[in-house]
């Protein structure tokens, strides 16, 4: 296939194809080599030396305001909307009863202990001798 390839592929076709190409059409379309072009550099460099604030009342610079905030209230939306449809999801599937039959048997539960017999252990017999002394480190900070 290699000599049927090569017949076929001239130079040009090659040259034609790697100009064609988009990362480098993109940049031969707004080069300098394109002549629908020439005048943007100039019309750049005399923008940039006339550029001056614009005015305080300028309508425009409240519409850009208005709409950079438009822009980030409707990001948070989406966001929030986005994480309320994640926990949707996350909810149907494992709060189902179907999924919480399956992990019936893995559930886990601590052990509760009788609140009257909390009273008599050791440490907590420490810290009720201890309560009437100290201020508020030692209320905070264990010893």
């Amino acid at each position: 296939m290699r000599p049927l390839v090569r017949s076929m592929v001239t130079p040009q076709f090659v040259d034609f194809m790697r100009r064609s190409h988009p990362a480098r059409l993109t940049r031969s379309m707004f080069g300098d080599a394109n002549p629908f072009i020439k005048g943007v550099r100039e019309m750049a460099l005399k923008a940039s030396e006339e550029r001056r604030p614009a005015d305080p009342n300028n309508p425009y610079l409240f519409l850009e305001k208005l709409w950079a905030s438009s822009v980030v209230n409707m990001m948070n939306a989406f966001r929030d909307w986005r994480d309320t449809m994640y926990e949707a999801t996350f909810l149907a599937i494992y709060g189902s009863p179907a999924m919480l039959r399956i992990g019936e048997k893995f559930a886990f539960e601590r052990t509760r202990k009788d609140p009257k017999t909390l009273r008599f252990l050791p440490e907590v017999q420490q810290i009720l001798m201890g309560v009437d002394r100290g201020g508020f480190e030692e209320a905070v900070i264990p010893c």
